[in-house]
């Protein structure tokens, strides 16, 4: 129970970490291209691991399916976000990523049909959740309307974040976590690849 608390605060940190590099970052490299750079490196870091592992890679139907979740994260998570992250501040969408939890518990419910032992405090804590996140974006989305677009953006790579989990908490029951990751990591990097070749076919 301890561990898996202090890998869920080392991953909400890393993430939050993540943000705040990627909005400095994108100072000197538009999204696309920072992205490429990104999940190429987790995906380096992922075999590297994989390889001291000794572990294996399975190639077959099934899990080729279960790689082809690395298109809701990283691949539309990371993309809506970095874009998004061109209009807000970085602060600003680690509040609305704090909604991922909700959208987490609402998607297992309609998806999987988890059963909620309570109801009643169920839909009050979401309702307060979202109402707070509501709260801190009204003053920076009257600030600037163009803000919205930005918004938009992150709660689509919140959304697309919180498919890839409630997925992923199914599909490793059959797979190795490592596994997994460096499946979805390179099927991420090959789709990276082909929207960086889109993206400069449309520039020029």
């Amino acid at each position: 129970m301890i561990k898996g608390v202090l890998f869920a605060f080392l991953a909400a940190f890393s993430w939050g970490a993540a943000i705040v590099m990627s909005k400095k970052g994108l100072e000197n490299m538009d999204a696309g291209g920072l992205f490429f750079w990104q999940v190429g490196s987790a995906a380096m870091l992922s075999w590297f691991v994989l390889a001291i592992s000794r572990k294996k890679l399975p190639v077959t139907k099934k899990s080729i399916l279960a790689y082809s979740t690395g298109i809701f994260e990283p691949f539309l998570a990371y993309t809506f976000t970095l874009y998004g992250l061109k209009f807000i501040s970085a602060g600003i969408t680690a509040v609305i990523f704090s909604l991922e939890s909700v959208f987490i518990l609402i998607l297992s419910v309609i998806l999987f049909f988890v059963k909620i032992n309570s109801p009643l405090h169920f839909i009050l804590l979401l309702t307060g959740a979202m109402a707070g996140s509501i709260m801190v974006a009204l003053p920076d989305i009257n600030d600037r309307i163009d803000n919205i677009t930005g918004y938009i953006l992150i709660v689509a790579g919140v959304l697309s974040a919180s498919f890839y989990v409630v997925i992923s908490s199914r599909l490793i029951v059959n797979f190795e976590p490592v596994t997994l990751l460096t499946g979805q990591l390179t099927f991420s990097f090959i789709l990276a690849c082909f929207f960086i070749v889109l993206t400069l076919s449309l520039i020029h």
